[in-house]
């Protein structure tokens, strides 16, 4: 189910009425529980989203920390929300004005992780558009800042003041412009006719270079972990030497133009996933937790 990606009943679930993205209205419609949810602009033109998030702590507390952010009078750091910066930059340039709603998910991690992609991958289906704010896009032009203290790596917990936006000088787009259809099929992912595969032991000896990627059993119809990477053979590398659960884990891969900006393997990614998901009702096992064995490998390369 669908409904159309601004409805109170889009992909199935209960979205709250929209209501500005300021601190009053927020208090009066978003509830104090974990989900997703989601910023349009106000009265919903143009027909796409500004940004989908989701978390685990208290939906209500979130967008109001959105809010404080992009209602703020300077511009905000990265943290304690990431969109802030960008719709602030919105509101501020643009003279954009915000709407959002929410919707409580009951699960996990992985169910509320898989409900994120699963929304951002439906957008694009549907409107043939990436959702404005997410994958690391930023608003054209700047730079994105930095958490308000940097603690370098090594530096004995020393935190450093950090940066706000900046300009780009001789920017006007930092090249979020570009862009990919949506990866999308009939059946699930994993049989899709494009992926090139071998066994992951095997795969060392490719070719570095952008791509995105699944971690299977051999004779399963189900991914166990879905990844992008800007070196695939380095990552192939890693995961080789990781613990998988089963004796003979395989890889797929989708090998993408060399200068594939980073923000498009990571909507790739999300495609993947979100499209698992919508089929599913659930993530890769091995997707979204700090057990699994694509998170306790070691720093990976990006």
């Amino acid at each position: 189910m669908s409904c159309g990606l601004l409805n109170e009943r889009w992909c199935g679930l209960a979205w709250t009425p929209w209501a500005a993205l300021e601190r009053s209205p927020i208090r009066s419609t978003a509830p104090a529980l974990p989900g997703v949810y989601r910023v349009r602009y106000q009265g919903g033109d143009p027909l796409r989203l500004v940004y989908v998030g989701q978390t685990g702590r208290s939906l209500r507390e979130r967008l109001l920390s959105l809010a404080g952010g992009v209602n703020a009078t300077v511009c905000p750091f990265n943290d304690p929300h990431t969109a802030a910066p960008h719709l602030w930059l919105l509101r501020t340039m643009d003279g954009a004005r915000f709407e959002c709603s929410c919707a409580v998910v009951e699960g996990d991690v992985q169910v509320r992780r898989g409900t994120e992609d699963m929304l951002l991958w439906r957008h694009r289906v549907e409107t043939g558009t990436s959702v404005e704010a997410n994958y690391g896009r930023f608003y054209p032009g700047y730079e994105r800042p930095t958490n308000r203290w940097i603690v370098r790596r090594g530096s004995s917990g020393v935190r450093t003041p950090g940066r706000r936006a900046v300009p780009v000088p001789g920017s006007a787009t930092n090249g979020f412009s570009v862009d990919h259809p949506a990866l999308q099929g009939t059946a699930g992912p994993l049989e899709s006719a494009w992926w090139e595969r071998r066994r992951l032991t095997k795969a060392i000896s490719l070719p570095t270079g952008p791509a995105v990627y699944c971690i299977y059993a051999r004779t399963a119809e189900e991914p166990l972990y879905i990844g992008e990477t800007s070196a695939l053979a380095a990552r192939a590398a890693a995961h080789a030497a990781a613990l998988w659960p089963t004796p003979e884990p395989w890889l797929a891969y989708l090998f993408l133009p060399e200068n594939t900006p980073k923000h498009v393997l990571r909507e790739l990614e999300s495609d993947l996933l979100g499209w698992h998901f919508w089929r599913t009702g659930r993530a890769p096992a091995a997707q979204y937790s700090a057990c699994t064995p694509a998170l306790t490998i070691g720093a990976e390369p990006v």
